[in-house]
């Protein structure tokens, strides 16, 4: 998951897939048409490859599809692997109803790869590079994609600062001083 910070949202890239593949999830046919199914697609920037996360109760979430405004759905109730994914409208059922995990198995090698650990307990977000790289710039966003914080000329391998936010899920995205970007997830109960 990374942020698409020209236009919003979200853009998401199947695990399965090395951190630099070109291909992310998209809605099939760029159509606003329910059923329409979530595959993997080369990112063109279109807003069916974009993606917001609305919080729900008890830590969970509806995925928004930029361009339908419609949500992720497995809308027979069928939840066997290798069921697709659909674009369907909002109807307030479990099929429609998304969490998201700190750090699941397939993102490990992606997010192991940035070397970045974020920490956060009693309004403070402590970031920092295991290899003593030098970070930047840092920005938290919430999952809708709205940066909540940014810090600029840090210049640093190790960053505090005060952060008062919801209970919830955020991205904290570091550009080193090399321009490389790391990303890191971290979960305030």
């Amino acid at each position: 998951i990374s942020p698409d910070e020209f236009n919003g949202g979200f853009i998401m890239k199947p695990g399965h897939l090395d951190a630099g593949s070109n291909y992310v999830l998209d809605v099939q046919g760029i159509t606003n048409d329910d059923r329409a199914q979530i595959i993997q697609y080369a990112d063109w920037g279109g807003e069916n490859q974009r993606f917001h996360f609305v919080p729900l109760d008890d830590h969970t979430y509806k995925i928004i599809i930029r361009r339908s405004m419609k949500c992720w759905s497995l809308p027979d109730d069928v939840f066997e692997i290798g069921e697709p994914v659909l674009q369907m409208a909002w109807d307030e059922e479990d099929h429609s109803i998304w969490e998201i995990l700190k750090n699941p198995v397939f993102l490990q090698k992606y997010l192991e790869a940035e070397m970045l650990n974020v920490s956060y307990s009693s309004g403070m977000l402590q970031v920092q590079m295991n290899d003593s790289k030098i970070m930047k710039e840092l920005s938290v966003l919430d999952l809708l994609g709205k940066i909540l914080r940014h810090e600029s000329n840090i210049y640093a391998s190790r960053y505090r600062m005060h952060l008062d936010v919801d209970p919830g899920f955020y991205l904290v995205r570091a550009t080193l001083s090399d321009g490389i970007m790391a990303n890191e997830m971290f979960y305030k109960p």
